[in-house]
């Protein structure tokens, strides 16, 4: 399957995974996502977050961003599992828990995690944003292109109706345009391999069967037959 296409999810997921106490209290309940696999940006925004639960700063997330950072996947998901226990209902956690399990290529896992934080969302928009993003993203790697292109469409149909939604329209539309270009090439692709394969069939197919007619010695003439 192919790669993240162009960095996509780097676009929403930007800020340092490792962060303080002290800048969680000065963003008064705000928290820049983690980082993913595909890269980082600089300016991504930061996801809106309520005052219950364990915190967007909780000491397990921490843990778990830590070991995402140095690439121990298996100790992120423990550290993610450890904070969905003290709150089952905050959908970061879950969010976050998808993309070490998509880091470890445990995809059917993370697919799992991100739509019980899609269940679990609530008000939560910005994570509700990042969610439906991923979920398009996995569709793509996937092979459900159908699939993916409602998904992208589901993603921008939830920004325009959310304005205070973080997240990137302008993406869904590109990545629709490049499914439709695959599947375009793909059709096109098809058509050519089957007129390669019926010329195959024609230059390789054995002469068909023929039975050679008798043929009469050089000077004489076929033998007349004898009358009873």
């Amino acid at each position: 399957m192919r790669a993240r296409s162009l960095g996509l999810l780097s676009l929403l997921l930007a800020a340092p995974l490792v962060v303080t106490l002290a800048s969680a209290q000065s963003t008064t309940g705000s928290v820049a996502p983690v980082a993913s696999a595909a890269g980082s940006a600089s300016s991504a925004p930061a996801i809106s977050r309520g005052n219950t639960g364990p915190g967007p700063y909780s000491p397990k997330l921490q843990k778990g961003n830590a070991a995402y950072v140095a690439r121990d996947f298996q100790g992120a998901i423990a550290a993610y599992r450890e904070a969905i226990q003290e709150d089952a209902k905050d959908p970061l956690g879950y969010y976050l828990l998808g993309e070490a399990q998509l880091a470890a290529g445990n995809i059917a896992e993370a697919e799992a995690s991100w739509q019980t934080g899609l269940r679990s969302v609530g008000s939560a928009e910005n994570v509700q944003a990042k969610l439906l993003f991923v979920m398009a993203d996995l569709r793509e790697r996937q092979g459900k292109w159908a699939d993916a292109k409602k998904a992208w469409d589901e993603y921008a149909q939830f920004l325009s109706t959310h304005p205070g939604a973080k997240g990137y329209a302008a993406t869904a539309t590109e990545r629709n345009k490049a499914i439709d270009t695959h599947n375009d090439l793909e059709t096109k692709y098809a058509a050519v391999k089957q007129r390669i394969e019926q010329r195959l069939k024609e230059t390789t197919a054995p002469p068909p069967d023929t039975i050679p007619a008798p043929t009469t010695p050089a000077g004489k003439t076929p033998a007349a037959g004898k009358k009873k």
